[in-house]
């Protein structure tokens, strides 16, 4: 399924659960794309930032 060029990353991590990482942040294009691959979609949410993710995402900093 990773073969899209949309698609950067895809990982399951649960058995009824998927994480991908999309070139850019568009859920109703997957939602879409899943549904034409026969997936039963229930939900799509963001990730959330780890605290250490969102301090460097607001600071810019790249070394810590």
């Amino acid at each position: 399924m990773s073969g899209h060029e949309q698609i950067r990353h895809v990982e399951s991590v649960m058995a009824d659960t998927l994480e991908f990482t999309l070139a850019r942040d568009d859920s109703a294009w997957l939602n879409q794309f899943l549904q034409e691959k026969g997936f039963r979609v229930s939900a799509i949410t963001p990730k959330q930032k780890t605290l250490k993710e969102f301090f460097l995402s607001i600071t810019g900093d790249k070394h810590a």
